[in-house]
């Protein structure tokens, strides 16, 4: 079981353990937990309810959550500054405490942000907890070649951390020109396998395809792009509708998107039920015949893990670790982000070939199962805890 920051430890350090007795080296955990639901608060729920990284440590939260909506990340006010500070006091506090081992934190990727960051690594490390820092997103190579002030955080996070863990290993030459290629593991995202034994349903083959996509309501998750290319789809002959499940990044683009869908005869095509979870997403799931994710920038999505997990092929884009998820042309399709056109193509494609939606499916099920699992994601995890632990800062 984890640990809470306001709880007494369970946990017991190398040098409070009694003689004989089995140690836990203490992880502290940072990061937010929903609501709201974006990939990194859905990523830390896991982590700390995860039986295999708690049988090997004492897992301590520290909460970073914003009850608010998603449109104050990454945002200066008084809010955040407070929240920021608060964090910084509260891992100290920790530190002195319970004298954690290992701080494990996601690497944001907007100067605020990546300066509360940078302060927490600070903290911890000048009060003996080593860093331990995830990349999730895809823009960090980017960001830390810059000579902005976010690629300064960047590269100060990253060659100050005892380990870097990264999603795929198209991720490691750029991570590796930043710090110490020794420091860098690969641990990939994971969901929970279906207790099904065979989870892959037999979909309807009928002549309309209904396309499904999962994640915040944002211009960078590629919806612009979806619209355009569901009317690009329609104009070529193609009966293709869509399912849209997630919350809206601002009402502004809400509005925007409304209009380009009202504009271009998509009303009865398009739906947006709003945040689908439990038992309302696996039924969007199965009800589906392909999940599309045409994002600008990504790091690895749940939500094409849960799409391959049921046998879903996946129509996605070359951003992040997604080449390293999904295996073009055998699971699904890739294409270049922003190219509506292409998306198009995929769409119609797949809505032409049945055959193939199914064959995609079935490949795209048993490579989850290969390498994408809950279980080998936090087992790969502890792997790479035990060698900073093992590594000096």
């Amino acid at each position: 079981m984890r640990e809470d920051a306001g709880t007494p430890s369970r946990a017991r350090n190398r040098d409070d353990a009694p003689e004989g007795s089995s140690i836990r080296p203490r992880v502290v955990v940072v990061g937010p937990v929903p609501p709201p639901t974006h990939g990194v608060a859905v990523a830390t729920r896991r982590v700390l309810d995860s039986s295999i990284l708690s049988a090997e440590f004492g897992l301590i939260h520290l909460d970073t959550s914003d009850r608010r909506s998603l449109d104050n990340l990454g945002k200066i006010d008084l809010t955040n500054v407070y929240l920021a500070v608060k964090s910084c006091i509260q891992l100290a506090r920790i530190c002195v405490r319970r004298r954690p081992a290992l701080l494990y934190y996601t690497l944001s990727q907007n100067a605020p942000a990546l300066l509360r960051d940078v302060c927490l690594s600070f903290i911890g490390r000048a009060l003996g907890c080593g860093p331990v820092v995830q990349i999730a997103g895809a823009r960090y190579v980017e960001t830390a070649r810059s000579k902005s002030v976010a690629g300064w955080l960047t590269r100060h996070a990253l060659r100050t951390a005892r380990r870097v863990l990264v999603l795929g290993e198209s991720q490691v030459p750029g991570i590796a020109g930043v710090c110490r290629h020794s420091r860098v593991s690969v641990v990939p995202n994971g969901i929970a396998e279906c207790d099904s034994a065979d989870p892959v349903p037999q979909r309807q083959r009928g002549a309309r395809l209904h396309a499904l996509f999962l994640g915040a309501l944002s211009e960078s998750k590629g919806v612009v792009d979806l619209v355009a290319a569901l009317t690009l789809a329609r104009s070529a002959g193609c009966e293709v509708s869509a399912t849209l499940g997630g919350e809206w990044g601002n009402s502004d683009f809400a509005q925007r998107v409304d209009r380009l869908v009202s504009e271009n005869g998509l009303d009865d095509s398009i739906a947006f039920p709003g945040l689908l979870q439990g038992d309302a997403k696996q039924s969007a799931l199965e009800g589906a015949d392909v999940y599309v994710l045409p994002s600008l920038a990504e790091g690895q999505p749940i939500s094409i893990l849960e799409a391959m997990s049921v046998g879903l092929p996946v129509i996605s884009t070359h951003v992040g670790a997604v080449p390293d998820t999904v295996k073009d042309g055998v699971t699904g399709i890739l294409i270049h982000p922003g190219d509506p056109a292409a998306l198009a193509g995929s769409l119609c494609l797949l809505c032409d070939e049945p055959g193939l939606r199914l064959q995609m499916g079935r490949a795209g099920h048993e490579r989850f199962r290969d390498g994408f699992t809950l279980e080998r994601a936090h087992r790969l995890m502890v792997h790479a805890f035990i060698l900073a632990l093992d590594s000096s800062a």
